[in-house]
C-alpha cells in the first residue's frame, strides 16, 4: 500500500520525520550526516529473526536541517536537543523502505513529545507542528509515522482468534478524517484537543498509550490554514489506519 504513494516526495530536499517510537519530554533530532540503523527492538531479540537486525536503509542525514530546525524550535518556547548517535528506528525505515527503497532523500527524525497527562502530550505536539510548518516553504516534507489506531490486544485478538475489532474503531477513524479536513488551525485543535472524549479512542488508543496518534498531532499542527484529506486506508479485520495529508 506504501509503496505505491513514493511518488509523494518527488522533489523533496529532505524529510522530517516524526516517529512514535521515539518518545521525550522535549524535542529530540537526529543530527548526523550518516544516521545508520537504530533496531529499536532490541529487547524482542530472541522472538525475532535474524533479517530483522540486518536491514538497513543507507538514507543520509541532514545535519545543517537538523541545526536549523533546533534553532527554529528555540524561538517557539522548546529546548531542542541534537542527538548525533542515535539512528534510524523502524518508524523510518520500514515505511520509508516501501516508500522510498533508493534511499535518495536525506532523513532527519524527531521524536514526539511525552508529557504528564495526555492532555498535555496533545497540545505539545500540535504545538511542535506549528513550529514546523515553515520549513515544508523550505522544500521540506513532514512526515508522521505512528497510526490512527494501534492496539495491540486487539489485534491479536483479530488475528489469533479470528474476532473483527468492534465497529465503534471506524468511528475513531471517521473523527480523525473529519479533524484533518478542518482548514482553520484553531479550530482543528481545539477539536483535537477533545480526542478522549470520544469512548472510541480508548479502542484505537489504549489508555496511557497514545504516543503512536501523537505524530497525527504534529502533522495537523503542521498543516497551517490547509485542510487535511484521507488519502489512503488499511484495514485488518475492523482495525482502520487511514493515511492523511495536508
Amino acid at each position: 500500500m506504501l509503496g505505491r504513494h513514493g511518488n509523494k516526495f518527488d522533489g523533496v530536499k529532505a524529510i522530517i520525520l516524526i516517529s512514535a517510537h521515539w518518545e521525550t519530554d522535549q524535542p529530540h533530532i537526529t543530527a548526523s550526516h550518516n544516521p545508520g540503523i537504530y533496531y529499536d527492538y532490541e529487547d524482542m531479540r530472541h522472538m525475532l529473526p535474524q533479517e530483522a537486525f540486518e536491514f538497513q536503509y543507507p538514507a543520509k542525514g541532514e545535519l545543517q536541517l537538523a541545526k536549523e530546525i533546533a534553532e527554529h524550535l528555540k524561538l517557539s518556547g522548546f529546548s531542542p536537543v541534537l542527538d548525533e548517535n542515535r539512528g534510524l528506528d523502524h518508524a523510518v525505515y520500514v515505511p520509508m523502505s516501501l516508500m522510498r527503497p533508493a534511499a535518495d532523500i536525506p532523513v532527519v527524525q524527531m521524536s514526539v513529545i511525552t508529557r504528564d497527562t495526555e492532555a498535555e502530550s496533545t497540545e505539545a505536539n500540535i504545538k511542535l507542528g506549528q513550529a514546523l510548518e515553515s520549513f515544508r516553504d523550505k522544500g521540506c516534507a513532514i512526515v508522521g509515522s505512528g497510526g490512527s489506531f494501534h492496539n495491540f490486544q486487539a489485534v491479536a485478538a483479530a488475528f489469533f482468534e479470528g474476532q473483527e475489532v468492534p465497529e465503534r474503531s471506524r468511528q475513531f477513524e471517521k473523527f480523525v478524517e473529519s479533524v484533518a479536513s478542518i482548514p482553520d488551525p484553531v479550530e482543528r485543535k481545539t477539536k483535537l484537543m477533545g480526542w478522549r472524549d470520544l469512548s472510541e479512542s480508548y479502542l484505537a488508543h489504549p489508555a496511557s498509550q497514545s504516543e503512536h496518534f501523537m505524530p497525527f498531532m504534529v502533522c495537523s499542527g503542521s498543516g497551517g490554514n490547509s485542510g487535511g484529506k484521507q488519502f489512503d486506508m488499511y484495514e485488518y479485520r475492523g482495525t482502520p489506519m487511514g493515511q492523511y495529508e495536508w
